[in-house]
């Protein structure tokens, strides 16, 4: 996937065996890593700002939706838990969601969410629950759109970014 900006391509390689997600610079001709974890590491949508990718990533078990530095520094902050297979993440041209199909419920459908970084104004109802490990966690669940916020049950749950591990 092209970057906003049109000088980097952001791709999953299967050249050591294992899928991993490159950003190669047009410019330059360098590549770097942006995604290498256990598991499966797929599907990288850019940010609007180019700063940012979308990834999907096994390393914690079924397919979920994280967040990675561009440039390859820091870590993959999870958006989300889900039960489910959550993939095909993509931004919208504002930034404030990201679009993802799930197949929560049962079938694939598509689903919306927000990066943490651009948490909706209204405000969110929560949820105390166990993790696979016993602890206990708190998850938040907000609002699809700023238009169905006051009258939708329609939400994504996420989780807050200090509390992804279970």
């Amino acid at each position: 996937m092209w970057s906003p900006d049109g000088t980097r391509l952001a791709y999953v390689s299967f050249e050591n065996k294992k899928p991993i997600v490159y950003v190669h610079s047009i410019g330059t001709g360098k590549r770097h890593v942006v995604a290498n974890f256990k598991g499966s590491n797929s599907a990288p949508a850019w940010s609007p700002d180019g700063r940012r990718l979308a990834v999907v990533l096994s390393k914690d078990g079924g397919s979920q939706l994280f967040l990675v530095n561009a440039d390859g520094s820091g870590g993959a902050q999870r958006l989300m838990s889900s039960p489910g297979i959550d993939t095909e993440p993509y931004f919208a041209p504002d930034g404030q969601w990201i679009y993802f199909t799930s197949d929560r419920g049962g079938s694939r459908r598509s689903t919306v969410s927000r990066p943490p970084a651009a948490r909706p104004s209204a405000s969110p109802s929560t949820a105390a629950t166990t993790s696979a490990r016993g602890r206990r966690r708190t998850a938040r669940r907000w609002p699809s759109s700023p238009a169905t916020a006051a009258a939708s049950s329609s939400a994504s749950w996420i989780w807050p970014a200090g509390k992804c591990r279970s």
